[in-house]
């Protein structure tokens, strides 16, 4: 979370729209930490509850908007972020595609998409002191590939093509310790830059 403060901007006003955002635990922190924020949590009906309590104890029940809906169907549009931790390495490459196409269109003018998910980068070393052997994230993504069809890890160009393939543009990748990658991306044709790892 610290890694993730660090590496986006969330000190504006903003309406961020937690994708898939389960029990509201990334939600809560970000409108914590910023109180001019508001909240949207998009997730199916079971997990709104869970939400709801966590969100309520927070005393921040009041600038988060719970929705129920299928990321793979349609989300709200208006936000200024649309945060996916941890949701495309559950789904193939043609479902993240759906995913990411509707994050697109619900974007307005200014709109980023925020990526946050493991990264197999080999490059840059493959979790905590593997180096680039890349053993950790082969047993990550059969982990994946156990839990959902399709599921898997992907390295940080394989994000980026979903990215692009949803007509999406990839401006910045960190990557945090423990291979966790912060990708950004914009609507339309912006400049690509590349974070260290941090």
């Amino acid at each position: 979370m610290e890694g993730l403060l660090q590496t986006v901007d969330f000190t504006s006003p903003l309406t961020i729209v937690d994708v898939g955002g389960g029990d509201g635990a990334l939600l809560t922190r970000l409108l914590g930490e910023n109180r001019r924020s508001r909240g949207v949590l998009v997730d199916l009906v079971a997990a709104l509850p869970a939400a709801a309590r966590r969100l309520t104890d927070a005393g921040l029940a009041d600038r988060c908007e719970l929705v129920e809906g299928d990321f793979l169907t349609a989300l709200p549009p208006g936000g200024d972020f649309y945060l996916l931790r941890h949701i495309l390495h559950d789904w193939d490459d043609a479902s993240c595609h759906v995913v990411l196409r509707n994050c697109h269109l619900a974007m307005g003018p200014g709109a980023r998409v925020v990526v946050i998910d493991h990264l197999l980068d080999e490059a840059q070393g493959d979790g905590p002191d593997q180096g680039g052997d890349g053993q950790w994230g082969a047993l990550m993504d059969l982990y994946m590939m156990s839990l959902f069809a399709g599921g898997r890890e992907r390295t940080g160009e394989e994000v980026a093509d979903l990215l692009r393939g949803a007509g999406l543009t990839p401006v910045r990748t960190t990557l945090l310790p423990g291979g966790t990658g912060v990708m950004e991306a914009r609507a339309g044709g912006c400049p690509v830059e590349t974070g260290g790892a941090r």
